[in-house]
C-alpha cells in the first residue's frame, strides 16, 4: 500500500512538474502555509464550539458520502495493466481505504483543539462524526441504490437544521455536564471502535452518479421548456448540496461573528462556490457527449452556454434560499451579494479556458487544475470586493 502511495505521489510530480528546489520549497510554504493558517484562524477567532459543529457539519455534508470509494475497478484495473510489479492486493487496499484514510487524517485536523480545555468537546464531536460515517457504510451494504442516497440526503438535511436550531438555542448541547474524565473515555472508547468497524466494512462504491430523482416532476417541466442542463439537475438532486453550502456557511457565520462585514463576506463566498459546483456538474455531465455536438472551434461556445445555463440555475437557488436567509440575514445585504457572487463567477469562469479548448481532450472538460485557479480567483473576489464595499452597503 505504501508503494501504491509513493507512485501516486511520483505520478502527481510528473503532472505538475514539482521539481527542482525551488518548486519544492515553494509547494511546502504553501502547505505549511494553509495547515498552520488554519489553526491560527482558529485560535484567533475563539468560539471553539460553534466553529467546530459549522466544521464538521460542512466537512460531512461536502465529503461524507465520498469516503465510499468510487471508479474501484477501474483504478485497480489501470494500476494492473501498467504498473505490473506493484502487489495486487497493496493497489486495492490503497484505493479501497484512500478516501476514507484522507477523511479522518482532515477532519481530526481540522477540529482538533488549539487549547487543552476543549480536548473533551474535541472527542465527542469525534464520536459524533465517526457514528455518522459508521451509518453511511453500514446503510450502503444493506440499502438499495435509491434508499441510499435518500438516507444520505436526509441525513444531510438534518445536520442543517439541527445545526440551526444550535445556533438559534432551540437546542443545545450541555457539554458541561456531559463532559468528565469518564464520558471522555467512553468518546474515545466508541471512535477507536467505530473506525475499526468503518475500515472492515467499506465496500467500493456500485452507484454511478447520484440516484434519479423528481422524475415525474422533470417530465412535466419538459412541457414548459426544454433545458437539459436543468432537467439534469434537477434529476439528480443536485441543487441540494449547493444549497446546505450557503444555508450552513450563513447561518453558522451569524451566530458566530454576527457582525455586517462577515456576513456579506459569507454570503458572497457561499454563493459564489455553490455557482461553481454547478458549473462543475454541468461540465462533467456532457464529457461524453461534448464531440458529438460541437466540434473544435465551438468548444469556446460550448463553455459559454453552460456558464449561461449556470446563472439561470443560480436564480432557482437564490429564490430557494431567500426565505431562509431573509430570516437571518438582511435583504440589503443578500441581494448585492447576489450580483457579486454572479459578476465573479462570471470573471473567473470566462477569463479560465476549459481543458476542452486547450487540448481538444474530449475525455475530461475542465482539469482539477483549472477548478482550482476558478475557486481561487472566486475567493480572492470575494474578499477584495466585500472588503471594499462593505462600507458603502452597510
Amino acid at each position: 500500500m505504501i508503494e501504491v502511495f509513493k507512485l501516486n505521489i511520483e505520478l502527481i510530480r510528473k503532472r505538475f512538474s514539482i521539481y527542482g528546489l525551488f518548486n519544492i520549497i515553494s509547494l511546502c510554504f504553501v502547505l505549511l502555509g494553509l495547515l498552520f493558517g488554519i489553526k491560527f484562524l482558529e485560535h484567533k477567532f475563539g468560539y471553539y464550539k460553534e466553529i467546530t459543529l459549522f466544521l464538521i457539519n460542512f466537512i460531512y455534508v461536502a465529503c461524507g458520502k465520498h469516503v465510499i470509494p468510487s471508479n474501484f475497478d477501474r483504478n485497480v484495473q489501470r494500476h494492473r495493466t501498467y504498473f505490473t510489479l506493484l502487489n495486487v492486493k497493496d493497489i486495492e487496499n490503497y484505493y479501497m481505504y484512500k478516501n476514507l484514510i484522507t477523511f479522518y487524517v482532515a477532519v481530526t485536523y481540522v477540529i482538533f483543539p488549539t487549547s487543552i480545555q476543549d480536548l473533551g468537546i474535541f472527542t465527542f464531536y469525534l464520536a459524533v462524526m465517526n457514528i455518522l460515517i459508521f451509518i453511511i457504510i453500514l446503510f450502503k451494504n444493506k440499502l438499495n441504490k435509491n434508499k441510499y442516497l435518500s438516507l444520505v440526503n436526509c441525513m444531510n438535511i438534518g445536520c442543517l437544521i439541527f445545526t440551526i436550531l444550535y445556533m438559534k438555542n432551540f437546542i443545545t448541547i450541555p457539554f458541561e455536564k456531559i463532559l468528565n474524565q469518564y464520558s471522555i473515555i467512553i468518546f474515545i472508547v466508541i471512535s477507536i471502535y467505530l473506525t475499526f468497524k468503518n475500515f472492515k466494512h467499506i465496500n467500493p462504491n456500485d452507484i454511478k452518479g447520484n440516484s434519479v430523482y423528481f422524475m415525474g416532476l422533470s417530465k412535466k417541466m419538459l412541457f414548459l421548456f426544454n433545458d437539459k442542463d436543468l432537467l439534469f439537475i434537477i434529476r439528480k438532486n443536485l441543487l441540494l448540496d449547493p444549497i446546505l453550502v450557503i444555508l450552513l456557511t450563513n447561518v453558522s457565520v451569524k451566530n458566530t461573528f454576527n457582525s455586517s462585514s462577515d456576513l456579506l463576506l459569507s454570503c458572497i463566498l457561499s454563493f459564489t462556490c455553490s455557482f461553481i459546483m454547478i458549473y462543475m456538474n454541468l461540465l462533467k455531465n456532457d464529457e461524453s457527449k461534448v464531440i458529438f455536438f460541437y466540434g473544435p472551434k465551438d468548444f469556446k461556445k460550448f463553455r459559454i452556454e453552460k456558464i449561461k445555463n449556470t446563472i439561470c440555475i443560480s436564480l432557482i437557488i437564490f429564490l430557494i434560499v431567500l426565505l431562509p436567509l431573509i430570516i437571518l440575514i438582511p435583504i440589503k445585504i443578500i441581494l448585492p451579494s447576489y450580483i457579486i457572487s454572479i459578476s465573479l463567477f462570471l470573471i473567473s469562469t470566462i477569463i479560465i479556458k476549459t481543458n476542452l479548448e486547450k487540448t481538444l481532450n474530449f475525455k475530461k472538460t475542465i482539469s482539477n487544475k483549472e477548478i482550482l485557479i476558478i475557486l481561487l480567483l472566486a475567493i480572492l473576489g470575494s474578499i477584495t470586493v466585500s472588503s471594499i464595499i462593505s462600507n458603502f452597503i452597510i
